[in-house]
């Protein structure tokens, strides 16, 4: 109990490392310290990822994922695990973590952000059909604002690689052409 209640304090300082060594050393974890390692391995996790350190990050989105007492933060570590793949250039794997990630009902932010990372990896790998699919299924969820500009046009540049390729060149052009008019 004593080590719990450390725990929570090394989680509220923000000292994830402490934190998490103190409960890994509990042999049976009750529900609370289950879900204060969910959390503390979560952050610690994305603390690691802005510091690009993706290997040690995919450990702790792991080990966020022993006790997945909470279900958006459980999804939100499949989503990072995805975006890791990624980087690495495993795009199987990052489809297969993104598609985890978009079954979760209760979880809204980044869904659209899902389309577009599944249509990338499948662009990656060259299979333009189904990367249109994504790219077209964000574009129709997403709508172009000064928050997402960038990630907007460049899913845009890439659907319209995607029709392009495809063979359906009206729909490029007029993709091209939005691409054009918004200076990208």
């Amino acid at each position: 109990e004593a080590k719990s209640l450390l725990a929570d304090v090394f989680l509220n300082t923000k000292n994830y490392k402490a934190a998490i060594e103190l409960l890994e050393d509990i042999p049976n974890l009750n529900t609370r310290s289950k879900e204060a390692y969910q959390k503390l391995t979560f952050h610690r996790a994305a603390e690691l990822y802005l510091n690009h350190e993706y290997d040690k990050a995919e450990t702790f989105f792991r080990k966020s994922l022993k006790y997945p007492i909470n279900k958006t933060q459980e999804g939100h570590a499949y989503f990072w695990r995805a975006e890791i793949a990624a980087k690495s250039g495993d795009y199987n794997t990052s489809i297969n973590l993104m598609n985890r990630f978009m079954s979760y009902d209760e979880i809204t932010l980044y869904k659209n952000h899902g389309y577009y990372s599944i249509g990338y990896s499948y662009f990656k790998m060259k299979d333009y059909p189904k990367a249109q699919i994504f790219f077209s299924k964000f574009k129709d969820k997403e709508s172009y604002n000064n928050e997402n500009k960038k990630l907007y046009l460049d899913n845009t540049q890439r659907l319209a690689d995607c029709y392009f390729i495809n063979g359906e060149y009206d729909k490029a052009i007029t993709e091209y052409s939005y691409i054009i008019k918004n200076n990208y």
